[in-house]
């Protein structure tokens, strides 16, 4: 808690963990108001303070007021509490740990199985002592280079522990620093306390959360999606510091993958010369609505994808589309053709197999007959000696 006359530093304090951000950079933004109390002070001196609402106190920086400063930011939040769920569970599941977390009392032993790569440790209870007493936070059976996973689950967590060292030399548990996250996927309430210089990195994901913070260092990146209070602890004190040492482990893969996509493609041919033709219209439909073959009215139809498609000069249309299963509706032949009946090409089966070659067929139309050109013949009936004409006569023309 500042007294009068305090400050509360953000960026770099003293001698510090020595990883300040850049000079002039953001060094704190906010999406609303700014109050500093009276006789208090934030200090950022070397960088940037964004805000998008008002300020009120002394803040030593550079003040940059800006309505959109978190619109950078916007999605951040939402993606950090997906990703803190997915650490912790797989559909719906906990993730798979690869080692155990047991409360000894005087400390909290995390035994990895000694080669995954990924160490993963599920914790449903607080880390601390007994009555909640602080303890120690132990690591065993952990590979060199391996990152680990902590998620701590429940709807109220309290860490209380003295482990974590000034020097990376008092304490093993700094060793794991840079590779080492607490992620806290479900609690409202997060206490962490102690004495310690505490390793590794934060991610609490529960946007109601509300976390208080009163160990003297967090050693490590700290996300959190809620509410955070950093104060002294009750006993007073203070000098507690965030040291934002960089987290370069190697987490689950959370992202959705990207729907699987193909070709879907129409050749339009002469049915005679197998000759490509351009200009035939085609809408392309999609099966949606569980009735073998296409349709396009009534109370439940398929459903049409994008525009209509000309063919090419090389007679083809295609589209790039998800799997399924397709249909081509021929709307319109080529000048000169005649509209086949039926006009639906397909069904056209687009699955993940068959993706990256595409799905094909072929229409072919055949040409509009030409009617032929006509004329008279007339034959003439005449007498030879007197060239008079002569009815009567009958002929069959060949």
């Amino acid at each position: 808690d500042a007294q009068a006359g305090q400050a509360y530093n953000v960026g770099e304090v003293g001698v510090g963990s020595r990883v300040p951000p850049p000079v002039g950079a953001d060094w704190l933004t906010t999406g609303g108001d700014i109050t500093v109390a009276t006789g208090q002070r934030v200090l950022a001196e070397a960088g940037v303070v964004r805000y998008a609402g008002t300020l009120t106190g002394t803040v030593e920086a550079t003040l940059i007021q800006d309505d959109a400063a978190v619109a950078p930011y916007a999605a951040l939040r939402d993606e950090l509490t997906a990703a803190s769920r997915c650490y912790a569970r797989v559909d719906g599941a906990p993730r798979t740990p690869t080692g155990t977390a047991v409360n000894q009392g005087t400390q909290t032993l995390f035994t990895g199985d000694g080669t995954s790569a990924l160490q993963v440790f599920n914790v449903d209870f607080d880390l601390t002592g007994p009555s909640g007493a602080q303890q120690g936070i132990v690591f065993a059976g952990i590979p060199d280079g391996a990152t680990i996973l902590v998620n701590i689950v429940g709807a109220n967590r309290t860490l209380n522990t003295y482990s974590g060292g000034i020097d990376d030399a008092t304490d093993p548990l700094n060793a794991y620093r840079e590779r080492l996250l607490w992620n806290i996927p479900d609690a409202t309430t997060v206490n962490l306390n102690g004495t310690g210089q505490f390793q590794g990195s934060f991610l609490v994901g529960e946007q109601s959360s509300s976390t208080t913070v009163t160990l003297p260092g967090v050693n490590g990146r700290f996300f959190t999606t809620g509410s955070l209070t950093h104060t002294s602890a009750a006993t007073g004190g203070g000098g507690q510091e965030f040291h934002a040492y960089p987290f370069n482990g190697d987490l689950p893969d959370c992202t959705t993958p990207p729907p699987v996509t193909g070709a879907v493609e129409v050749l339009k041919t002469d049915s005679e010369t197998g000759a490509a033709l351009p200009g035939a219209s085609f809408q392309l439909w999609e099966e949606t609505n569980g009735t073998p073959g296409l349709q396009t009215g009534g109370g439940d139809p398929d459903t049409s994808v994008g525009a209509s498609c000309t063919t090419d000069a090389e007679g083809a249309c295609s589209r790039t589309v998800e799997t399924g299963t397709y249909y081509w509706q021929e709307t319109a032949a080529p000048d000169g053709y005649d509209l086949p009946d039926p006009a639906v090409f397909g069904p056209l089966v687009l699955t993940e197999e068959n993706a990256s070659a595409g799905v094909s067929v072929t229409a072919a139309n055949t040409r509009t007959p030409v009617p032929p050109d006509t004329g008279t013949v007339k034959l003439l009936k005449t007498d030879a000696d007197s060239g008079r004409p002569l009815p009567g006569a009958t002929f069959e023309l060949w």
